[in-house]
């Protein structure tokens, strides 16, 4: 899930997106009009995931890497960062890039132990210039794609800061991957008949080709999000934030996998648009996955509605909301034998550091700054080890 964004009203929308983005109808009093149809690249047979114990001692652990601070930065960083993937990415240098910092404008560079070194780029719409809401992936030498999503554009810097190019991303994206050739996979939402929901780019911007139909038509067309990750076959994992269903595909598209799992977290499908009012609690969605590259296994993280959670809770997008709001489930999967190996809830929200296996955590330190928490999730076999919640 890239964005939370909330608004308040009768018939206001919360959008909750990742590298994505989940867009939720709040209130609208209608029903989501889902089609009958396979996903994307539903080419094979769903083979069922198995939760039959295949590893009864694993346990995942999150290992503190690093803590940013915003206390010596030129801007802070925004509480809301949290329900933002890639707003973190780390350096090649093993320092970090954090492009989620108020008023935008800007991305901030940290060494590897946490202190901040400089300060990349202004506020403005010219060339090299950055808007408000940006994300940040880090390239080959450490140079920086910012993802500038006020402009609509991605906007490269080389690891010096020095502004090299920019180019449009398609309209009403939700997500976006570099693969390691180079080329861009781009997830949006459909604007009307025709339209796909991925497009492949070259380093220049221009389509290669698109592929996958939308599940929901018309004006819900705007839940029809998904979740995205490279896979390790040179292709892209892909699931709906509404249902478990793990899709290996090619970049034109062929499946190649497809593994789907049954889970009291994740009911299935989006619920009805009468019940996603202010008077209840939020609805679980898949916010995340990631292969790992060396292990071939898959991490699931989804947001499920916390025991925290009140109607009574202002709806501002802070890091408190978040936390009360939601809880995170995580879950590692071995997709060769389709088994689960380890689940795990938590109290705090995590979310992507861009292109890594990294996740990152919001909190405020004692001296009221705020607080970049950058953990490695690790899975534990052969030993019964709680989870760090760092």
């Amino acid at each position: 899930m890239g964005n939370v964004r909330i608004l308040r009203g009768r018939r206001d929308r919360a959008v909750l997106s990742s590298g994505l983005i989940a867009l939720m109808a709040m209130g609208c009093g209608r029903d989501a009009h889902v089609e009958e149809r396979p996903g994307p690249g539903a080419a094979r047979a769903p083979v069922m995931i198995q939760d039959h114990g295949s590893c009864p001692d694993c346990s995942i652990v999150f290992r503190e890497v690093a803590t940013l601070t915003d206390s010596d930065a030129p801007a802070g960083f925004r509480e809301d960062a949290a329900g933002h993937d890639c707003m973190v990415g780390r350096l090649g240098s093993g320092g970090f890039v954090v492009s989620g910092v108020i008023g935008g404008g800007k991305v901030l560079l940290f060494h590897s132990d946490g202190t901040f070194s400089t300060a990349i780029g202004q506020r403005g719409q010219g060339p090299g210039e950055l808007s408000r809401d940006l994300r940040v992936l880090v390239g080959p030498g450490d140079s920086l794609f910012v993802m500038d999503d006020g402009q609509a554009r991605m906007t490269l810097f080389d690891a010096g800061g020095t502004y090299h190019r920019s180019f449009p991303t398609p309209a009403t994206y939700r997500s976006f991957l570099r693969m390691p050739t180079g080329v861009y996979v781009f997830h949006r939402t459909s604007s009307g008949p025709g339209d796909d929901l991925f497009y492949v780019t070259d380093p220049e911007g221009s389509v290669l080709q698109s592929f996958g139909q939308p599940i929901l038509r018309g004006r819900d067309a705007a839940l029809d999000t998904w979740i995205t990750a490279a896979s390790s076959g040179g292709g892209i994992w892909m699931t709906s934030i509404w249902n478990y269903q793990l899709q290996e595909v090619d970049l034109d598209g062929n499946g190649h996998r497809n593994l789907t799992n049954r889970v009291d977290w994740l009911p299935g499908g989006p619920p009805p648009l009468d019940e996603l009012g202010l008077d209840n609690p939020p609805p679980p969605v898949i916010k995340h996955i990631w292969e790992d590259q060396e292990g071939g296994l898959l991490w699931v993280y989804g947001l499920v509605p916390s025991a925290d959670w009140s109607p009574d809770l202002p709806l501002e997008p802070r890091n408190e909301w978040l936390n009360a709001s939601f809880d995170m489930v995580v879950e590692v999967i071995d997709p060769e034998e389709a088994s689960l190996l380890a689940r795990e809830r938590l109290a705090d929200v995590f979310s992507q550091v861009c292109g890594s296996p990294l996740m990152y955590r919001v909190a405020t330190g004692e001296r009221l700054d705020t607080q970049m928490i950058i953990t490695r999730p690790e899975l534990i076999r052969g030993a019964s080890i709680p989870v760090e919640r760092p």
